[in-house]
């Protein structure tokens, strides 16, 4: 039996990684990323990506605990 893959969303920055499927929680926190820790003397540089992993890694991932 295959294991269905499903589209993850990536956004890191520096030695943080966030990976979800649910792309508004990754908007969610790219938001408050702005709001709390850019400012024009320093800004910040994000990196977006997919990946494809199966429920179970998802369920695997650690908790986020920010960038």
């Amino acid at each position: 039996m295959k294991t269905e893959k499903i589209k993850c969303y990536t956004v890191s920055m520096g030695d943080g990684k966030l990976i979800d499927p649910d792309i508004q929680n990754i908007l969610d926190t790219i938001q408050v990323e702005l709001e709390e820790n850019c400012t024009e003397s320093d800004p910040i540089s994000l990196d977006f990506g997919v990946v494809y992993m199966t429920q179970e890694e998802i369920d695997n991932l650690p908790e986020f605990d920010g960038f």
